[in-house]
């Protein structure tokens, strides 16, 4: 089940420094020693895998503390989050910190696929990169939103956790991604500086045109997947603040063939 937290980051030292969006390597290492404390186990399996089924996104709030979006797939990842303490106390990067955790959103899979299928025929949708996301496409850096990469990246990202879910309802985007396109955009690259590398990621957004779409089952699983990607992040380096999206559906109905 996809879960979304927010967690509240203030320093522990009377009068310092405001805290700063550092790498989020930094948030990375942190949240971890907070599982790791409640769940070694877990801490340990999460390290082990290459698709960790969380994603996070960092913003600067005006008292100087920092507020990190932590969206998760794992219900295991959320049982744990959900035992953490008020005032949890750690360590960012050097700073001594306090953490609080509040609980915002759990969302069953099967209700966001009917929301999909109630959501009708859209003829587009928009999706809004709030965080630089960059993906890799034939061993390179690519920094476009290409309708291909985006939702088959959401779905190879899903499909580890709702293995048998994904294979009895969806086809994989990248079979019918040539009937939507791109129709418009507006996008910036920005570098983030992880200290011993730097990556550049693309933020904006872009919206998608869906009037090609000739079944209705394959534009239900793209405003399916549009949604899941606010919990799972698109690109790499989403557990380390890039990649996070919003979802806006375009406006515009029609009829299309029923499957």
């Amino acid at each position: 089940m996809p879960h979304k937290y927010n967690l509240d980051i203030k320093t522990t030292v009377p009068g310092g420094a405001p805290l700063r969006i550092t790498a989020g390597n930094h948030l990375h290492g942190l949240l971890f020693s907070l599982i790791a404390g409640l769940n070694p186990n877990l801490a340990d399996s999460l390290h082990s895998v290459q698709e960790k089924p969380f994603s996070l996104w960092p913003t600067l709030k005006d008292d100087g503390s920092i507020s990190v979006v932590v969206a998760t797939l794992s219900d295991e990842l959320a049982v744990t989050l959900d035992k953490l303490e008020s005032d949890q106390s750690g360590l960012l990067g050097r700073s001594q910190v306090v953490v609080n955790v509040h609980k915002v959103a759990s969302v069953p899979i099967t209700e966001m696929w009917n929301r999909a299928e109630k959501s009708g025929n859209i003829d587009s949708l928009r999706l809004n990169f709030l965080s630089p996301t960059s993906f890799r496409r034939a061993g390179k850096q690519w920094l476009f939103p290409d309708p291909d990469v985006v939702f088959q990246n959401v779905y190879l990202k899903s499909i580890e956790v709702f293995g048998d879910f994904f294979r009895n309802n969806l086809t994989p985007p990248v079979e019918y991604a040539s009937q939507f396109m791109v129709s418009r955009y507006e996008l910036a690259t920005k570098q983030l500086d992880y200290g011993r590398y730097k990556i550049i990621g693309f933020c904006g957004y872009c919206v998608y045109d869906c009037r090609r779409m000739k079944l209705a089952y394959n534009c239900q699983s793209i405003v399916f997947l549009s949604a899941l990607a606010e919990f799972t992040g698109i690109g790499y380096k989403t557990t380390m603040g890039m990649g996070q999206v919003e979802y806006l559906p375009g406006k515009g109905w029609r009829d299309r063939v029923v499957q």
